[in-house]
C-alpha cells in the first residue's frame, strides 16, 4: 500500500518528507539493533520478551501523528504556511501512550509472566511513550495529565486517519488496534488508577525488602525501555549521514597500558610500590569469576590507581568479550573537576594512536569544560545542532570519563537528555574513583540501585579510594594485602568524638587543649566567621 501519513519534514534535505510508516520502522529497527548488543538478566523476563516490549513501544510511540490535526500541522510546516489549528490538538505523545499501553496489554494476554510484570509492563510502556518529547514522569503526574486531557483524547480519537490501522511491521499488525476507542481509553485510565493504589502496598506473599527489590528492578527496566526509545527515535534523524551512527564495539588491546607504563616507569621508591601494586592486582584478573560484579581497589593516594584501574578494566573487558560475547564499555566517574582533567589527559596519552584514529568513538570525556570536536564529525561535515546534542548525550564511545553528577543524572534525573544514556550503563564496567566523596545520604540508594543494576544489567562496579567508606560491604578487594601499602606512609588518623558542645564552653577549655598539644600543629574548623573571630 502507498503510505501517505507524514512524520517529519526537512527543509534542507534531498528527501524532504519522512513518511510515518518509514519513521516507525526505522525506530523499530534501531531498537532491535540496540537490544541485540545487550546481555540482559532480568528476573522472570527473557531478552526476547524485553525486545518484544521495546519493539512494540517503538512501533507505537508516534501513533498520535496519524490524527488529522497533526497531519494538517506538518503539511503547513512543509509548505511554510501558518498552522491555524489548536496546538493542543496536534500533540501526539499522550494518545500514543494509550495506544502503546493497549498494544502491550494485548501482547501480554498471550505471554506467561509473573503478575507483578503483567501489572507493570503496560505502565512502563505508557511512561516511555508519554515522555519521549518531555520528561519521565511519576504515576501521580500521569493521572493528573489524563484527567486534564480526557476531552482532548476523545477529539483526537475521532480524527484518526484510518491508514494507521493498516500498518504492519515484522511481527506487529496495527489492525489489532482498529477497535481502539474512547471506552478503551477509559478502561486504561481506570487500570492506571488501580495500579497507582496497589503499587504503594506490599502484595501478599512479599515482605517489605523483597517488594522493594522488585520495585527497583521495575524502575531499572522502565528506564531502560525509555532510554532505548529515546535513542532509537533520534538515531536516523540526528545523523546528518547515516554512516555516522555506528555502535559496533571497537576492540582495544588489553596490554595497551602495560606497554605505556613500561615507557614512563623509573626506579623511584614510590614507583616500586606502584609497580608492585599494579603487578599483583593485574595477575589476579585471570582468577576472577565473571559471576562477581562488585569490586574495590584500596590504595594510598599517589600509587597509580588511575592506570591500574584502566588496565584492569581493559583486561576484564576482553575476558568478558571472549566468554560472554559482548564488549563492555568502560565508564569512569570522578567527583571533582580538578582530578577529572588529569584523568582525561592520562587516558588520551595511553590511548595515543587509537584516540587519533577513532577520536570520540573510542574515548569520550563528558564533563562541563571538556573539549568537543563532534561539530566537525568524522566525515568533516558540519553537523546540525540536534545532531551535536544527540551524539554528546548517547555516550557512543568505548571509554567514557565523566563526573559523578553526570553519571548519577543518568539514573536519578527525569530529563530526556540525561536518561538518553541510561541503557549504556548495562553491560558496562563502571569505575567510581574517590568513592568516599559520594554524599552519605546517597550511600543506601546507591548500594541498592547499583547492586540490582549489576545483577540484571550484567554490569561491573569498581569502587576506588584510599579511604573506602564501605557501604557496599561485599565488594571484592582486588589489591592483595592492600593494608601493607599504608604502613610506610604518614597518614592522618581521625578520632571522631561526636557530641554537642556550646561555643562558650569550647572557648573555656581551649587554652587547656592548646597546652596539651603544644608540640603539635592544630587546625580548628568552625562554621561561621563570627565564631572563628572569637576563637
Amino acid at each position: 500500500m502507498e503510505h501517505k501519513l507524514i512524520s517529519h519534514t526537512f527543509k534542507k534535505s534531498s528527501i524532504p518528507i519522512l513518511k510515518l510508516w518509514d519513521h516507525l520502522d526505522q525506530v523499530r529497527e534501531v531498537t532491535k539493533y540496540l537490544i541485540s548488543l545487550k546481555s540482559l538478566n532480568f528476573n522472570g523476563l527473557s531478552k526476547q520478551q524485553i525486545e518484544s516490549i521495546c519493539v512494540l513501544v517503538a512501533a507505537s510511540h508516534d501513533f498520535g501523528k496519524s490524527t488529522l490535526f497533526f497531519q494538517n500541522y506538518i503539511i503547513s510546516e512543509f509548505e511554510n504556511k501558518e498552522f491555524n489549528g489548536d496546538v493542543r490538538e496536534k500533540s501526539h505523545a499522550l494518545i500514543s501512550a494509550f495506544f502503546g499501553y493497549y498494544m502491550i496489554d494485548k501482547w501480554l494476554s498471550n505471554v506467561q509472566l509473573d503478575q507483578h510484570w503483567k501489572s507493570f509492563l503496560p505502565f512502563a510502556a505508557f511512561l516511555a511513550i508519554d515522555g519521549h518529547h518531555s520528561s519521565y514522569k511519576s504515576i501521580d503526574e500521569i493521572l493528573t495529565i489524563i484527567d486534564r486531557n480526557r476531552a482532548l483524547i476523545e477529539v483526537q480519537l475521532n480524527n484518526i486517519v484510518p491508514e494507521i490501522f493498516e500498518y504492519q511491521f515484522e511481527g506487529i499488525d496495527f489492525h489489532f488496534g482498529i477497535n481502539f476507542n474512547v471506552d478503551i481509553i477509559d478502561t486504561i485510565s481506570s487500570k492506571l488508577r488501580k495500579f497507582s493504589r496497589e503499587y504503594k502496598k506490599i502484595p501478599k506473599g512479599y515482605d517489605k525488602d523483597k517488594w522493594l527489590d522488585i520495585q527497583i528492578e521495575h524502575r531499572i527496566l522502565g528506564l531502560f525501555v525509555y532510554s532505548i526509545l529515546l535513542e532509537a527515535d533520534k538515531a536516523y534523524l540526528a545523523s546528518d549521514n547515516p554512516t555516522q551512527y555506528e555502535r559496533n564495539p571497537i576492540p582495544i588491546q588489553e596490554d595497551l597500558i602495560d606497554k605505556y607504563i613500561s615507557k614512563i616507569s623509573d626506579n623511584k621508591t614510590i614507583n616500586k610500590d606502584r609497580n608492585r601494586a599494579y603487578k599483583e592486582t593485574i595477575q589476579g584478573i585471570c582468577s576472577i569469576p565473571l559471576e562477581e560484579r562488585i569490586y574495590s581497589i584500596t590504595l594510598p593516594t599517589g600509587l597509580g590507581k588511575t592506570l591500574l584501574s584502566a588496565s584492569w578494566a581493559l583486561k576484564l573487558r576482553n575476558k568478558i568479550s571472549k566468554k560472554n560475547n559482548f564488549m563492555p564499555k568502560i565508564i569512569v566517574s570522578l567527583p571533582f573537576l580538578s582530578i577529572i582533567e588529569q584523568t582525561d589527559e592520562e587516558y588520551k596519552k595511553f590511548l595515543d594512536e587509537l584516540y587519533i584514529k577513532h577520536e570520540e568513538r573510542i574515548y569520550f570525556p563528558s564533563y562541563s569544560i571538556s573539549d568537543f570536536i563532534y561539530r566537525d564529525g568524522r566525515d568533516n561535515q558540519e553537523r546540525s545542532n540536534d545532531s551535536i546534542d544527540f551524539y554528546l548525550n548517547i555516550w557512543n564511545a568505548e571509554m567514557i570519563v565523566t563526573t559523578y553528577d553526570q553519571l548519577l543524572y543518568s539514573i536519578f534525573s527525569l530529563k530526556r537528555k540525561h536518561l538518553l544514556r541510561f541503557h549504556n550503563l548495562f553491560n558496562s564496567i563502571i569505575i567510581f574513583d574517590e568513592v568516599q566523596a559520594l554524599p552519605s545520604e546517597l550511600w543506601n540508594p546507591f548500594d541498592k540501585f547499583f547492586r540490582k543494576l549489576a545483577e540484571v544489567g550484567d554490569t561491573r562496579i569498581l569502587l576506588m579510594s584510599a579511604t573506602q567508606p564501605g557501604f557496599m560491604q561485599d565488594a571484592k578487594e582486588l589489591v592483595p594485602n592492600h593494608e601493607d601499602y599504608f604502613i610506610k606512609r604518614k597518614r592522618v588518623e581521625l578520632h571522631i568524638e561526636p557530641k554537642h558542645e556550646p561555643l562558650n564552653e569550647f572557648l573555656e577549655r581551649l587554652p587547656e587543649l592548646l597546652d596539651t598539644h603544644i608540640d603539635k600543629s592544630m587546625m580548628i574548623v568552625l562554621n561561621t566567621r563570627e565564631s572563628s573571630k572569637l576563637v
